[in-house]
């Protein structure tokens, strides 16, 4: 009989251990469904009268569940205490460079040079040299230009692209679209053709030509001489698959170089 009534008190509370079908170990409780439905035959009768059994397994289980859930400790222990896992910044860790306009130059669109053989380049010096002072002066061209630094930042490498560059008024009216050809980047001696790859961890400054939008439409937008107009450039870049738009500081048109002959 104190067996039983043993039984049924330690059934009545959220620590079960009846009758050696839920077991405690170190103060870690081992909780089943047999073990619910001992202690519920205990506390309401071995026969489990219809109208409690139901919502005396829920109780049992419920308590079961949530003692399972408590962190689990021996006895005389000092609980161990976790440290919270810093929440990661995606874009940041995913950030490879910062990209910044350097300059902007819009004057002209110059031919590419032909890219001639070692031999065809000293033959066209020797002629070149030949006609020296004979013929017409042919007179410079400007070629227009937007310079972008790369400040590295992660610690692979990166595939730069251009989407867009657009040619704006300095309030942010949409002038022209421009196109770009051609990248190239510093080196110690000057800048040299580039396949658009950033080194990991480092800092790059890269050109790229542009074309030159149609100055009549420009003028006719902006209602003044081309000349007379502020301007920012908007570039939409790609850098390791991640777009930026940047925007120039504001620059004027670069009037052509005229050699007077």
């Amino acid at each position: 009989m104190l067996a039983t009534q043993s039984s049924r008190n330690r059934c009545s509370s959220t620590t079960i251990e009846s009758g050696g079908v839920g077991t405690s170990t170190a103060g870690v409780v081992r909780c089943s469904e047999q073990t619910a439905v001992a202690c519920c035959r205990m506390r309401y009768g071995w026969e489990m009268k219809r109208r409690y059994a139901g919502l005396c397994l829920t109780f049992v289980l419920a308590s079961c569940a949530s003692e399972e859930s408590k962190p689990k400790t021996i006895a005389g222990s000092t609980p161990a205490v976790t440290a919270p896992t810093p929440a990661l910044d995606a874009a940041a860790s995913a950030k490879v460079a910062v990209a910044s306009i350097a300059s902007v130059q819009i004057a002209q669109d110059c031919p590419d040079p032909k890219r001639e053989a070692k031999a065809d380049r000293a033959a066209l010096k020797m002629k070149a040299k030949r006609a020296k002072g004979s013929g017409p002066l042919t007179q410079p061209c400007t070629q227009s230009t937007v310079q972008i630094a790369f400040t590295g930042k992660g610690t692979g490498s990166a595939t730069v692209k251009i989407a867009a560059v657009r040619l704006k008024s300095a309030d942010g009216k949409g002038l022209a679209t421009l196109a770009v050809r051609m990248p190239s980047i510093w080196k110690k001696s000057g800048y040299e053709t580039w396949d658009g790859v950033l080194s990991a961890d480092s800092d790059s400054k890269a050109s790229y030509k542009l074309s030159v939008p149609e100055w009549s439409a420009v003028e006719t937008a902006v209602g003044r001489s081309s000349f007379d107009q502020m301007y920012t450039l908007e570039v939409e870049i790609e850098i390791g698959g991640t777009v930026t738009t940047l925007t120039s500081p504001q620059f004027e048109r670069s009037r052509p170089l005229m050699i007077k002959t």
